[in-house]
């Protein structure tokens, strides 16, 4: 998180109980991927908490390759493939699925690209102020295609999803970023991570939902008399 050690270690124990709730309350295992992201984001944060507890001095700072990495792998490699397919699997209209398993087919490619980006260019971190900059010396001339790509694959599965209120968590997921890449352009990749994380709280709002509405396509066919 932006903040401080202190911020991100909490923020991850909240999403750690959020995560836990949200496994909970599914009932099928193809479930399980959607309930997960609040979990992972936990993951993401105290990964960030690392990183500030070792740059806070010197003789540490060769361990600050660890928790960058991690944190990028999150934030880059796992979510434009993992959000795609976590709605793919909760998916019951077929019409709409084939759509949803192309957006899984361009968030993995992006996800192979950035992960390997990763490894050939390397990245950095660095804590300026109240928050940490990511360095990622990727490829200039894709740089713009790779952000568009990467907000196709992680906000348009959710307002195209036929799942009840699933449309909230997109549009809240799309404004987030708008907000952060107005107000905090420096450092987007861990503003915007962190008002991610903070979303996911939808999730066990959108699982409750999910088991309360029956889609028409699921509803049993009324008799005709």
């Amino acid at each position: 998180m932006c903040f401080s050690a202190t911020a991100s270690f909490c923020a991850g124990g909240v999403l750690a109980g959020v995560g836990v709730l949200a496994l909970s309350k599914t009932r099928h295992p193809h479930e399980r991927f959607f309930a997960a992201i609040p979990l992972l984001f936990a993951v993401q944060q105290c990964c960030e908490g690392w990183l500030w507890l070792v740059s806070m001095g010197p003789e540490r700072s060769a361990l600050e390759v660890y928790p960058t990495y991690l944190f990028l792998l999150f934030a880059q490699v796992l979510w434009p493939m993992w959000i795609p397919y976590a709605l793919l699997a909760v998916e019951a209209d077929k019409r709409r699925h084939g759509i949803l398993l192309g957006l899984c087919v361009m968030g993995t490619e992006l996800s192979f690209y950035l992960g390997s980006c990763l490894l050939i260019y390397g990245a950095r971190a660095d804590i300026i102020g109240h928050h940490i900059h990511y360095t990622c010396p990727f490829p200039p001339a894709w740089s713009l295609v790779s952000s568009l790509v990467y907000g196709v694959a992680t906000v348009v599965p959710a307002l195209i999803s036929s799942v009840s209120r699933m449309w909230v968590l997109g549009t809240a997921i799309a404004a987030s970023y708008v907000m952060t890449a107005i107000y905090y352009d420096f450092y987007t990749i861990s503003v915007w991570c962190y008002f991610a994380a903070v979303l996911s709280v939808i999730v066990v709002w959108i699982l409750v939902v999910m088991h309360r509405t029956v889609p028409v396509w699921q509803a049993p066919p009324v008799a005709v008399r």
